[in-house]
């Protein structure tokens, strides 16, 4: 179990996860009236230490699938789950273990996202079943009708669509025309929203969102921006690596049995490596397209294959002493 959470927040949720309450009655036997109590008085109820120990149990065991993570790395790709209950949940991943128990299925899915964010893959994540709480229901539904007596919410511009906060944790984004409806985001949804796959947090959206006042939204979009452009960066590293380790191959098949520190050489393998995929005849159709595509951009890429091969080379070359 770990020990970061606080043991009567454990028990509270535990108390509300609907599931978790059915799974522990039907485990449990004749001392589920005592754990039952435990759950819903907190630590100081005789069974506490008890229940806990039951709640470890039954989050570790459970195999219902909540949400899947894709991954990869040198030993293939991988799925990295998040099982549990209603609001209870764990994460696992094959040759990681698993780690939890989670307070909530979103706590559990950002955790996993943080910790492989550079491994995970552009498939995003796949929810298999979505948290539901009895006590949240209540308090939501009430808070509805009040809110309904007021005057309208504000509203807040973030990048090019109108958003209120009506929860909590909870966001009503407005459709830019007449007639179409937006769903209702958490916080952690619109934050991954409001970020762009590269991880840029522009000036301007950070002054949007201090004129909301939503703290708890903003620490969650620095969150994402700062894992999202980890990824990004993770992403060009690798893409990086494989240009140049191409580049080297093919400027040493080219350079085999010659002068590879000649100038001119080395410029004449950069445009082999320009029009390396070039085999059209002249008679060919797309000829002339194809000609005029490559030479578009022939000086930045004969450059971008230089500099690689360049780099790569010295980066070899022994330190003088």
């Amino acid at each position: 179990m770990r020990n970061d959470i606080p043991e009567a927040e454990l028990l509270k949720v535990a108390f509300d996860d609907e599931l978790f309450r059915q799974e522990l009655q039907a485990r449990s036997g004749k001392d589920w009236p005592q754990l039952l109590a435990a759950l819903k008085t907190g630590t100081t109820h005789p069974k506490a230490q008890h229940a806990l120990a039951w709640i470890d149990q039954l989050v570790s065991e459970s195999c219902e699938t909540i949400a899947t993570l894709r991954a990869a790395q040198d030993f293939g790709a991988y799925g990295i789950e998040v099982y549990g209950f209603d609001q209870l949940c764990r994460v696992w991943a094959p040759d990681f273990g698993e780690t939890g128990p989670f307070l909530s299925h979103d706590d559990a899915i950002s955790f996993a996202q943080d910790e492989w964010s550079e491994f995970l893959t552009g498939d995003g994540v796949a929810r298999e079943r979505f948290p539901k709480s009895r006590a949240a229901d209540r308090a939501e539904a009430a808070k509805a009708k009040r809110e309904a007596k007021k005057v309208p919410l504000p509203r807040y511009r973030l990048n090019d669509l109108d958003y209120s906060k009506i929860g909590v944790n909870t966001y009503r984004p407005y459709p830019r025309q007449w007639g179409q409806s937006c769903t209702p985001l958490t916080g952690n949804q619109l934050a991954e929203t409001l970020i762009k796959d590269i991880g840029d947090l522009p000036q301007s959206l950070r002054q949007q969102l201090q004129a909301t006042g939503w703290e708890s939204l903003i620490a969650k979009v620095e969150r994402v921006a700062k894992r999202k452009k980890k990824r990004f960066q993770a992403q060009e590293a690798r893409e990086e690596a494989r240009f140049t380790k191409a580049v080297v191959k093919f400027f040493d098949r080219f350079l085999a049995g010659r002068d590879g520190s000649d100038e001119k050489l080395l410029d004449a393998a950069a445009r082999e490596w320009v029009w390396r995929d070039f085999d059209l005849d002249e008679n060919h159709p797309h000829y002339e397209d194809r000609v005029g595509a490559i030479q578009r951009y022939a000086r930045q890429l004969h450059y971008q294959a230089l500099n690689a091969y360049v780099a790569a080379k010295w980066d070899k070359r022994p330190t003088a002493r």
